[in-house]
């Protein structure tokens, strides 16, 4: 009699401890990294590398030039961009591939986001000025302290909330864009769509740097990668023309002097000034 309850008294234990078992195990791993990236532990800060281990509360940071890719135990990947900061809340694993509850908190920057095989209900994804629901997606967003939190969904929908709106998202390369007064808005045309993939989301325009399990389905949007090249061309400079044309060459003010001794040659051969009418001649 004793036996058996020991026996189940160590399978309730077991249980009980299995979740934080799967914490202290972690919740996912650096699939790819670029330079420029750190993970903030418990433990303290280090700089992030592929096969690290993330585990919930932990802080990913990319400078100007970083970039990180995260795949966890769930399937679920997220790309966190340049010059970008994530937090980890809470990833609680319900299984080895499954997870009962999915934070993050996104602090500034641009990621992309790809669920995995954990529940939608499980997901929650805020932002300092939103808080996004999935069901079942693919989608970019950026965070800035000017701009708010603007989405570019690709495949699913999303339900974007901030504090005085909230807007269903559905559709191939929808976008919305929200702003800190908690205002949400779409494109009106195409163009305006575009300028705002191309101005606020680099993964949009070009994601030939990033793993391809890691990539969108970014065709919908048409071939914003040329018309980015085109707006840069456009807004380019243009080149100095420094040729004169014989009338601005004849009129050109003559050269000065190439050097401090030069001009004191040419003071120098100027004549004397004769002396004033009314001075004595000198001895």
């Amino acid at each position: 009699m004793r036996s058996w309850f020991a026996l189940f008294a160590g399978l309730f234990a077991v249980l009980l401890l299995a979740p934080s078992l799967a914490l202290a195990q972690g919740i996912g791993q650096v699939a790819a990294v670029s330079p420029g990236a750190t993970l903030k532990t418990a433990s303290g800060t280090v700089v992030l590398a592929r096969g690290v281990r993330l585990s919930s509360g932990d802080v990913v940071m990319t400078d100007a030039s970083g970039r990180a890719e995260l795949l966890f135990d769930d399937e679920t990947k997220v790309v966190v961009g340049p010059a970008s900061k994530l937090v980890i809340d809470e990833v609680l694993m319900q299984s080895p591939a499954k997870a009962q509850r999915f934070a993050i908190s996104a602090v500034s920057g641009s990621f992309r986001f790809i669920t995995g095989n954990s529940p939608k209900p499980a997901y929650d994804i805020s932002t300092p000025t939103a808080t996004m629901a999935i069901r079942g997606t693919i989608f970019d967003f950026t965070v800035s302290k000017k701009q708010g939190t603007n989405v570019a969904l690709f495949r699913g929908k999303v339900r974007l909330c901030t504090s005085g709106a909230c807007a269903n998202m559905q559709g191939e390369c929808a976008v919305a864009f929200s702003n800190r007064r908690g205002k949400i808005a779409a494109p009106k045309t195409t163009d305006e769509r575009d300028d705002v993939l191309i101005t606020g989301f680099p993964f949009v325009v070009d994601q030939e740097d990033i793993t391809p399990k890691f990539r969108a389905p970014v065709g919908g949007c048409g071939d914003l990668k040329a018309k980015a090249a085109a707006v840069r061309k456009v807004a380019a400079p243009a080149p100095m023309n420094n040729n004169l044309t014989p009338r601005q060459e004849s009129n050109r003010a003559p050269d000065r002097p190439e050097s401090q001794h030069e001009a004191t040659d040419s003071e120098s051969s100027k004549p004397e000034p004769d002396p004033p009418a009314d001075e004595p001649p000198k001895d």
